[in-house]
């Protein structure tokens, strides 16, 4: 089975768009993992210091303000028989997977201070983003290439994200058993082989158009240059930057607010997770047709406001069943939250085709990588002040009233906040309606004009 096939624009088999779309359930799986149970791990179980680990995510951050925009320029410019973009998924799904081990297997015996906590969390964290980065822009950003029109982008997304889901409902519902009983490197273990085998056989998905790649790129700094000067693109990304946020806060929250709000129910933080993945599951078809109604813009927003409301009825939830019933509601905002941004990054792509006459792919979620991997940075800045104001105690078997109330803060009033603004950020997206009809107008005129 060939690799590459001749580009012809037209759909691919359903089979080979299900294979791209399995690239979400990777990032997802280790995702979900990282962002749920990441922090409780070195903190809750090893006793790491809280303090050190805001840090590392500091110098975390850092390190993403060189290493994605790098390589969205590099991705940019590659040449290859195999494309510009399927050589990095090829060749860095095996490390990507080998790196979310090591996260998860650190040395213990030889990490007693803080610096070294430091030390060692920052730098697998790091190496483990580089292929992040390598393996799932270039995945990403093939999406814009693959198709032209949006009913066919929307299909290929939602089948992604319908991966995505899937992705976050296995480690919401299988991580925390298995871990529990064999221990955290054999969970990551097994989810890091399963995860890279996954991402391997997205290649058989990948379809690049060979005339944007043969097209000359802008030199570094002005292609990062024209990406900011996109007005379209600033709004969004900074509008997810803040919902990304919140959502990464919440579900870093989630194991803490399960054990010190529900102590006497069994994984409680899995069925509260699996539950808000399943119902994002659900509900993908729900939002895909309402944004087809609606537009993109709208139905963004209407997600984030429901994300916001029911964000914040975690606080005054003492019961389980309502707070799984929350988890229910939050699914569908997640869903629209998750999924719009990936069809308004199509479209200011397209835009800025418009503009240069060239597909940037690369540059803009190189761009956009860069900035949203702050939220990663500020959840856990946001998450370590909230346990030192609330009194929470690292690795202590009992912990003081407040730190449960801590943690409620951390569920639902501060991720409602961050997602607010977001929302008042998107409603000045300027790229809908008939201007978007002239950008599509535009470049269908111009490529005609080229044949």
């Amino acid at each position: 089975m060939k690799l590459v096939k001749p580009y012809t624009g037209e759909r691919l088999p359903l089979w080979r768009e299900i294979l791209y779309g399995g690239g979400n359930f990777t990032a997802s799986l280790f995702g979900t993992i990282i962002g749920t149970w990441l922090s409780f791990f070195y903190i809750d179980t090893l006793g790491f210091n809280a303090k050190a680990i805001g840090i590392a995510m500091i110098i975390y951050s850092i390190w993403n303000a060189i290493n994605d925009p790098l390589m969205g320029f590099i991705s940019d410019r590659t040449h290859t028989k195999l494309g510009r973009r399927l050589p990095y998924v090829l060749f860095g799904a095996i490390p990507f997977g080998l790196c979310f081990i090591f996260v998860f297997s650190p040395p213990t015996a030889s990490l007693t201070t803080p610096t070294a906590q430091i030390l060692y969390y920052t730098l697998s964290l790091c190496v483990y983003d580089f292929f992040f980065t390598t393996v799932l822009l270039n995945w990403e950003a093939v999406v814009p290439d693959m198709y032209e029109k949006e009913k066919d982008r929307g299909r290929i997304i939602g089948i992604a994200q319908v991966a995505d889901v899937l992705g976050g409902v296995i480690a919401s519902v299988a991580v925390e058993p298995v871990f529990t009983k064999y221990g955290w490197s054999a969970m990551a273990t097994i989810f890091g082989c399963i995860g890279a085998i996954v991402m391997l056989l997205t290649v058989f998905g990948i379809r690049e158009n060979p005339k944007h790649a043969a097209q000359p790129s802008l030199p570094l700094l002005q292609s990062i240059r024209q990406t900011f000067r996109s007005r379209s693109f600033l709004i969004c990304v900074c509008c997810v930057f803040f919902v990304e946020t919140a959502r990464l806060l919440l579900m870093a929250a989630v194991p803490y607010y399960a054990k010190y709000i529900f102590p006497d129910v069994d994984m409680a933080a899995m069925v509260i997770t699996s539950v808000v993945f399943v119902s994002a599951l659900l509900f993908t078809p729900l939002v895909i047709f309402v944004s087809n109604r609606i537009g993109t813009k709208k139905t963004y927003i209407l997600s984030l406001l429901l994300f916001a409301l029911v964000a914040c009825g975690f606080f005054f939830s003492n019961s389980f069943i309502l707070s799984v019933v929350l988890s229910v509601l939050l699914g569908l905002g997640v869903t629209g939250g998750l999924l719009m941004p990936k069809l308004l990054y199509t479209e200011i792509i397209d835009e800025d085709q418009s503009v240069t006459g060239l597909r940037r792919e690369g540059a803009f979620y190189g761009i956009q990588a860069f900035i949203i991997r702050f939220a990663s940075g500020l959840q856990a800045v946001i998450l370590s002040l909230i346990m030192g104001i609330f009194g929470y105690v690292e690795g202590a078997q009992t912990q003081v009233a407040s730190a449960a109330t801590g943690f409620k803060v951390a569920m639902s009033f501060l991720p409602a906040g961050l997602v607010l603004i977001g929302c008042l950020i998107i409603t000045r997206y300027p790229l809908y309606g008939e201007r978007l009809a002239q950008v599509k107008q535009k470049i269908a005129a111009g490529e005609s004009a080229e044949q």
